[in-house]
């Protein structure tokens, strides 16, 4: 994304928002085979423009952001501990939907963006369950202060740049 668009972008961004919710996902920016995206120089144009609060991606994108529950992953990792030192420990809701079966009816493959819910059946384009998830986790962090969510909820815990 060439310099001009992205300040486009960024001032379109700030004709609307003064506080912006992002998150501060560590990971590669590009899936093989696709170009990278302008993840730190977005950060960065942004700051120029409005308040950027890093938000803590921690599983926003394999959570419902419907009802905001913990899920397991078929692995069984997700249980993790409350503030009182229980345990949370939830069912797998959010799966991956597979393409159609071919001719000798095996299971297509996994379609990685796409996710059903199977407590509200809703279809989820992955990374806007995310971006729903991080903007609750702002809020959740503006009203009750820099704590952590219940335990059935996202975790975030964030910091301002």
């Amino acid at each position: 994304m060439s310099s001009r668009r992205l300040s486009i972008a960024v001032s379109k961004i700030y004709r609307i928002a003064k506080v912006v919710a992002y998150g501060d996902g560590q990971f590669g920016s590009a899936m093989n085979g696709k170009r990278a995206a302008p993840v730190k120089k977005m950060r960065k144009h942004l700051r120029w423009y409005a308040t950027v609060v890093a938000v803590d991606e921690y599983r926003t994108s394999r959570v419902c952001s419907k009802h905001n529950e913990q899920q397991r992953d078929r692995t069984g990792l997700g249980d993790e501990e409350d503030e009182g030192g229980g345990t949370c420990q939830t069912a797998p809701d959010l799966i991956h939907i597979h393409a159609q079966r071919d001719a000798n009816g095996a299971k297509g493959p996994s379609l990685h963006p796409v996710l059903f819910c199977n407590k509200c059946h809703t279809v989820w384009n992955r990374d806007v369950n995310a971006a729903r998830n991080i903007a609750w986790i702002f809020w959740w962090m503006r009203v009750h202060g820099e704590g952590r969510p219940p335990c059935k909820m996202i975790t975030g815990l964030g910091q301002v740049y």
